[in-house]
């Protein structure tokens, strides 16, 4: 029993004690309803966590995205996911033509998500 009291004392203190590399990054919600917090979104990215809102959830949950950035690895693939596979899910959407997006928007919304990613990995 003491032993096992220890190993709980231990992974408390480390799950307390170990820095958070989402620190920098605030959501909202829980669950399948998770968003970032628009609050922590530059006006600079605003319009572009706007259609991110409305256009990118049509095909998935903005929870996918989120957890992608927190996480640092694609939902689906299981692959990490940077800035440079970020530049790349782009190229990809551009190549779609089924998405709504307009070039311009893709650029924004992948420049938005690296912005996330580099405030992420902040330390």
């Amino acid at each position: 029993m003491k032993t096992f009291i220890t190993v709980i004392a231990c992974l408390l203190w480390v799950s307390v004690a170990a820095p958070s590399h989402a620190r920098n990054i605030k959501t909202v919600g829980s669950g399948p309803t998770i968003n970032f917090d628009p609050a922590m979104i530059p006006l600079e990215h605003q319009e572009s966590y706007q259609i991110m809102g409305k256009k990118c959830t049509t095909c998935h949950g903005m929870d996918r995205i989120v957890l992608t950035i927190l996480t640092g690895k694609a939902q689906v693939t299981k692959q990490p996911f940077d800035r440079e596979q970020a530049a790349g899910y782009g190229i990809r959407l551009i190549r779609m033509h089924n998405t709504g997006l307009k070039k311009e928007e893709i650029r924004d919304v992948i420049r938005m998500l690296q912005w996330l990613i580099d405030e992420k990995n902040k330390h």
